[in-house]
């Protein structure tokens, strides 16, 4: 049996790619969650960070942390509701190095349409959504 968890928790993504000064065509913390009319071109900020958290989740479910790595700079912060605050890249990977050897098979699935992403401007984007956790304990039985 499969327990769920729905967790609400702030994932702060900063990216740095040249890509965010050009995406950015609005004012600053303006939020950017809902698609524009269709006569308009469509929000380049959200979609990018739509397209890496599917990215960066697909890695963390599949505890493939050579990708999971790739999306992240050495000085990541990380806020997790529950956790807190986790600095740096390193403790972030060691994080994940033991909750996929602990075997529980910890899967994160985004909400459809609670997905929130707001400019920093010059900086990035803070993105917030709502998750569900799934979580298996090792040698637990399918149900």
């Amino acid at each position: 049996m499969q327990s769920v968890k729905k967790i609400h928790f702030l994932f702060l993504l900063l990216i740095f790619s040249s890509w965010i000064s050009n995406a950015q065509d609005h004012k600053a913390g303006s939020p950017q969650n809902k698609m524009p009319d269709s006569n308009k071109e469509p929000n380049k900020l959200f979609n990018e960070i739509s397209k890496q958290d599917s990215l960066v989740f697909e890695a963390f479910n599949k505890c493939d942390t050579v990708s999971y790595r790739q999306h992240f700079k050495d000085d990541l912060e990380f806020y997790h509701d529950l956790g807190g605050l986790t600095v740096g890249i390193e403790n972030e990977m060691k994080s994940i190095y033991e909750m996929c050897n602990r075997g529980n098979n910890i899967r994160r699935a985004l909400v459809p349409g609670s997905l929130e992403v707001y400019p920093l401007q010059d900086y990035g984007a803070v993105e917030m959504g709502i998750h569900r956790f799934y979580h298996k304990n090792k040698g637990q039985l399918k149900s």
